[in-house]
């Protein structure tokens, strides 16, 4: 399977899950053999490019601020785009400052993806049951990229239906996913063992 064949379900998906308004958000950057791939919970309406209107890049982040620290806290990111980015409201996002944004994002090695790519209204727990879908596509997805290191920015835990969402949650045991670190999905093990990881 091909990153665009799964950019045709994660398509489909959004129809079944997401906002029947918005489009789904998948990746960006670079994809193939990044030395690093940050894997997010899933979009929100807050993403220009969730737009129908939008014909830029359909990828994570685009028209936020905030994120975009992390990188540069990394030195994953320019800190002139960077600048640009924080200068920039929402609106004033053009499809040329988006793909100017994820070439930025390709220099520096880095790929961007969601667990759930179905775009939401707002930040609302998904169910289990649909995070368990895309986990599996997530498989499929990353072992296509094949990157060194897999992280996320944030360890999240929510409950559903009064029970822990076991997928809503991404942790690495060592914080950037060197050697011999495990990477879970709830208690999936998703990819382990990273002998080239020494980047960090």
């Amino acid at each position: 399977m091909s990153l665009e064949e799964l950019t045709k379900k994660y398509n489909k998906m959004q129809t079944k899950y997401g906002d029947k308004n918005l489009d789904a958000i998948t990746f960006g950057g670079l994809s193939s053999n990044p030395d690093i791939c940050f894997v997010f919970m899933n979009p929100t309406s807050k993403n220009i490019a969730s737009s129908k209107e939008w014909t830029g890049p359909k990828s994570p982040w685009i028209g936020t601020k905030n994120i975009w620290n992390l990188f540069v806290q990394t030195s994953l990111f320019d800190t002139n785009i960077y600048n640009e980015i924080k200068n920039k409201k929402s609106s004033e996002w053009t499809k040329d400052f988006a793909i100017k944004v994820y070439d930025e994002v390709k220099n520096n090695k880095v790929y961007i993806t969601n667990l759930g790519k179905c775009t939401q209204l707002d930040a609302r727990i998904v169910p289990n049951k649909v995070y368990k879908e895309y986990l599996n596509l997530l498989e499929e997805e990353i072992s296509i990229v094949n990157p060194k290191v897999i992280t996320g920015k944030y360890e999240i835990t929510g409950f559903v239906d009064g029970k822990p969402n076991d997928y809503y949650c991404i942790t690495i045991l060592d914080e950037f996913g060197r050697s011999g670190s495990t990477a879970y999905v709830g208690e999936k093990v998703i990819f382990e063992n990273y002998k080239n990881s020494n980047m960090i």
